[in-house]
């Protein structure tokens, strides 16, 4: 039996519950209401839900981020059932990764939003605007995976029942959208002048001031998105940049998250149920260990974090050695260093939702197209030392003037631009699906469009632009989908994941074209890092 879309259970339990009103039996409705499933909840506990369930669903034990995104960015690998490192790809997680956020949290913070608008039944100005950053966050994330998705008629069910088709909106419009409201969550969010707006915030408890970081530095990931790259004459929307330039020119108005201290994230107490999702997954199992690129990116530069990412070889304790992505069998286990204890063997361990060396990267990269090198090298180097700090490690005074790291020996844009991506995608450690938006935007790092994944599903094509959408919509919503897929040129072969002709197929802000790798690693043995070597 397929599953339901969200829309058409909303209208089967509008349908059961019409069936229902014409009996007569006294006291029906009491005799009837179940204390263990309500029919409605107060908006905090909805945004409680609607926090614990989308981060963990893109972060911890939904799959998104541990065995398809942080392995398609190579910073993690699969090492035991390694399909999915090989870009194939399984129905069930196709059909989750869409419906569930519509049927589930997206559907929460709808109900939240609704519930404390002006006028609602709990009304609350801070509570509003704090579901409206994360729904913004949810839907940026379905977006960047996907590309067109429904959106302006999305979550209607309760309100038109003949709402089962929704029509899918472009990403660019997404993107726009969701730019604004932001504006308007930091607008919102000043106003309460410190006022706590009550219980259910697991990210912030409360506070207006910390989701006002959050919305800002929100706005300027999907900003610098939409801006474009250097060395790219295309660019996604032009009054971007003039949008970056008005946030950074006014920190007073548009506070963002600079220290780690801001940094959104969902902590655990550790105890179950309440432990990190990866850890859930994990800790009984050994499908994930550290990518070789990785590994070998921090070993290049002697870095300190790969004693926190990764854990030694149980072969070597004194050496890591990460796998190569794509492999054709599965390696030796002994000898590759599983992901680091803080990463993935902690049950108190947060999970990031955006942190403050992000930020800086952006405006490292902001500056970097203005032509502003002095702003951008001080905030491409800020980022790397706060990325440290966030681990609790202190960055070694020389670590910036190291080859592969020093801005000054650095001749042209392009070579700063691969420093400033390159250091955001080593930050974005445990956040799969920004690096994979990353990785596809900026092309770096270079490593991963060097070779073809030994075992790759799809020979000659390299990484995916895109996730398949998946086969639940084509009977769903069929002719929506298929008229999304022409109007983004989505090709009809290789599951629509590629683009072979040039940028047509990319996402909207995806405007370089990434060299497609013409053979495999020749590398047969694993690198190993000496952790003598790390400091």
């Amino acid at each position: 039996m397929k599953k339901m879309t969200y829309i058409q259970s909303l209208g089967a339990a509008l349908f059961i519950g019409i069936l229902m009103l014409p009996a007569c039996t006294d006291k029906f409705e009491e005799m009837n209401k179940d204390p263990n499933n309500p029919v409605d909840v107060p908006a905090y506990t909805a945004f409680t839900a609607a926090i614990v369930n989308s981060v963990d669903h893109r972060l911890g034990a939904g799959w998104m981020n541990h065995t398809y995104f942080a392995c398609w960015s190579q910073q993690w690998c699969k090492i035991q059932y390694i399909d999915e490192d090989r870009y194939l790809l399984r129905t069930e997680n196709q059909n989750d990764f869409f419906q569930r956020p519509y049927n589930d949290y997206l559907m929460n913070l709808k109900l939240v939003i609704d519930k404390t608008k002006a006028g609602g039944p709990e009304e609350n100005l801070g509570l509003n605007a704090a579901a409206r950053v994360l729904r913004a966050w949810n839907f940026h994330i379905l977006t960047d995976q996907f590309g067109d998705v429904p959106y302006s008629e999305a979550l209607l069910g309760l309100e038109n029942p003949d709402n089962v088709r929704p029509k899918y909106d472009t990403q660019e419009s997404i993107y726009k959208d969701l730019i604004a409201d932001l504006k308007q969550c930091n607008t919102d969010l000043k106003s309460l002048q410190g006022v706590n707006f009550g219980k259910g915030d697991l990210i912030y408890d409360g506070n207006p001031e910390a989701w006002r970081r959050f919305a800002n530095s929100l706005r300027l990931r999907l900003l610098n998105r939409a801006a474009g790259v250097v060395n790219v004459a295309a660019k996604p929307w032009d009054q971007a940049e003039a949008e970056i330039t008005a946030m950074l020119a006014d920190p007073d108005e548009y506070p963002m998250i600079e220290s780690n201290e801001d940094n959104a994230k969902l902590e655990y107490p550790g105890e179950l149920p309440y432990r990190n999702g990866t850890y859930n997954t994990l800790y009984t199992r050994t499908d994930q260990a550290i990518s070789e690129t990785m590994v070998n990116w921090l070993g290049d530069r002697e870095d300190l974090r790969l004693t926190v990412y990764a854990q030694p070889t149980s072969a070597d304790p004194t050496v890591y050695a990460g796998s190569q992505n794509g492999r054709g069998s599965q390696p030796t286990i002994p000898n590759i260093s599983l992901l680091g204890i803080k990463i993935a063997y902690d049950p108190a361990a947060p999970l990031y939702i955006l942190v403050a060396a992000e930020t800086y990267f952006h405006k490292a990269e902001h500056y970097l197209r203005i032509g502003d090198l002095p702003k951008a090298k001080l905030n491409y180097e800020r980022g790397i030392e706060v990325s440290f700090d966030q681990w609790g490690l202190t960055m070694a005074a020389d670590y910036v003037v190291r080859p592969g790291v020093d801005w000054e020996a650095a001749t042209t844009d392009e070579q700063r631009f691969q420093l400033i991506a390159e250091q955001n995608w080593a930050a974005l450690f445990t956040q799969g699906c920004e690096a994979y938006a990353e990785v596809r935007r900026t092309g770096y790092p270079a490593r991963i469009f060097q070779y073809e994944l030994e075992a790759t599903t799809y020979p000659g094509l390299g990484l995916p632009v895109r996730f398949a959408y998946p086969p639940n919509e084509e009977s769903y919503n069929g002719a929506n989908l298929q008229e999304a897929r022409v109007r983004q040129n989505v090709e009809a072969s290789n599951d629509g994941m590629f683009s072979t002709d040039g940028t047509r197929s990319q996402m909207w802000w995806h405007v370089k074209k990434n060299p497609i790798p013409t053979s495999t690693d020749p590398q047969t043995t694993f690198r190993q890092i000496p952790a003598s070597s790390l400091h």
